[in-house]
């Protein structure tokens, strides 16, 4: 097992896949640099997901599925299917609720700083955001073979305070996710179906990312094929 520290910059904007490229120095590892050859950029990329909550003091867990898209630029589209269906696209402005396909929610106000600070946490996990990683967590990366780990601790007192750390891993993609509160809380997410998008349809562009945005007024861009997930 090979461990890199955080400064290992490169390797962290591709680790989490779906970030821009990036051309690492000559002199890294040859094991780290097929990893970044491995971890192209993936604009946008659409995958099911199974969420196990172990909450602390009780013995059963609790399950839920879905799917979701994210998009580099427009954010992370999250469907929860079962036991009930919801669906929350994440940007960098603040959630979205949908309480039907392509029609939000009225906002009950500006988001808190809690959903601020949550929103960020799960956009640098998707986007490979290295900077905003850094400066929330201490990086440990593990990497073995075509395998890879990120273990995530808590920089500031405050954010210690509700998260005790994370762990992500994979290969091509992130394969799995695994939150510790800090009142001993486990959530655990497995990625599953992962998949490349060429592009999105209008329609489904409006629908997960919101028509109000302006990000889907010229979708798919020119040369990509339009695909649903």
């Amino acid at each position: 097992m090979r461990r890199f520290p955080h400064s290992w910059r490169c390797f962290a904007w591709g680790l989490l896949v779906w970030a821009a490229p990036c051309v690492a120095p000559a002199a890294e590892n040859q094991a780290l640099q097929e990893v970044i050859t491995r971890l192209q950029s993936h604009a946008l990329v659409a995958g099911e997901f199974v969420q196990q909550r172990r909450l602390k003091g009780f013995s059963r867990s609790l399950k839920s599925t879905g799917r979701f898209v994210f998009w580099r630029e427009g954010g992370l589209y999250w469907r929860t299917e079962t036991p009930f269906t919801s669906a929350t696209t994440f940007t960098g402005q603040g959630p979205i609720h949908w309480q039907a396909p392509g029609v939000a929610a009225d906002a009950a106000g500006p988001p808190n700083a809690m959903e601020k600070h949550s929103n960020k946490i799960l956009l640098a996990f998707f986007g490979a955001d290295l900077e905003a990683l850094a400066r929330l967590f201490e990086l440990d990366w593990q990497v073995e073979g075509g395998r890879w780990t990120l273990d995530l601790r808590p920089r500031d007192a405050l954010l210690g305070k509700v998260l005790r750390g994370a762990s992500i891993h994979g290969g091509e993609f992130i394969e799995g996710l695994r939150v510790r509160s800090a009142r001993g809380d486990v959530t655990e997410v497995a990625f599953s179906q992962l998949r490349v998008l060429p592009g999105l349809s209008a329609a489904a562009c409006r629908r997960y990312f919101g028509a109000g945005r302006g990000l889907c007024a010229a979708w798919p861009p020119a040369g990509q094929d339009a695909a649903a997930p």
